[in-house]
């Protein structure tokens, strides 16, 4: 069970690199947004009561 326990943790860890690359590159690259995506925000924003 440790040995499982164990060798489920190195599998995690081994995937962090890539997973800070992606971070990375969504922080330094956004992704743009979608037309639909962009129209919903816009209809949030003008029906905003606050």
């Amino acid at each position: 069970m440790i040995a499982n326990s164990i060798a489920r943790l190195e599998a995690a860890l081994n995937t962090l690199p890539e997973q800070f690359q992606a971070l990375q590159e969504e922080v330094y690259q956004p992704r743009t947004l979608s037309l639909n995506q962009a129209l919903m925000f816009a209809a949030n924003s003008l029906t905003d009561k606050s």
